[in-house]
Formats: structure tokens, sequence, C-alpha cells
């Protein structure tokens, strides 16, 4: 968002929100297009067969036990 700032001239101080300036400068929102390349990304992994290293790392679920006190860890499969 800084270098966008940068190429509008405006600073924190100018109290510009940082959706103004996107639209000015007519950027797409990028969790859209993140969100849309995670749910192929997944989809290409389901189809995979279930002995590919990718698809394992996928789906495992952590070792039983405790875990650390805390945020909890985030797993692939949260997002």
């Amino acid at each position: 968002m800084s270098v966008l700032r940068k190429v509008m001239q405006k600073t924190r101080r100018d109290k510009v929100r940082s959706d103004e300036i996107r639209m000015q400068l007519n950027i797409q929102p990028i969790g859209d297009w993140v969100n849309r390349r995670r749910k192929e990304w997944n989809h290409h992994v389901s189809r995979m067969a279930p002995d590919r290293i990718v698809r394992i790392a996928r789906d495992n679920l952590p070792a039983d036990g405790k875990r650390a006190p805390g945020r909890p860890k985030k797993r692939w499969k949260d997002s």
C-alpha cells in the first residue's frame, strides 16, 4: 500500500483511506484473486492420487496430543 500512496503522493497524515486510493488508481482487490486461486489449487490437489505427497500434506491431521499454549497453528484445511 505504501507504493500506491507514493504514486498518489499521499501520506498517512493526509487521512485518505486505502480503499479510496485503490479506487482512484483502479486497482482490483487482491483478496478475491487469492481466494479464487486457492480454490483452484485445492480442487487440483483433490483430483490427485491419495498417495501423492501434496495431498497427504493437505489432508494430514496434526499428531495426537496437546498443542502449545497461545494462538493455534494454521493448517491447510483451515483455509
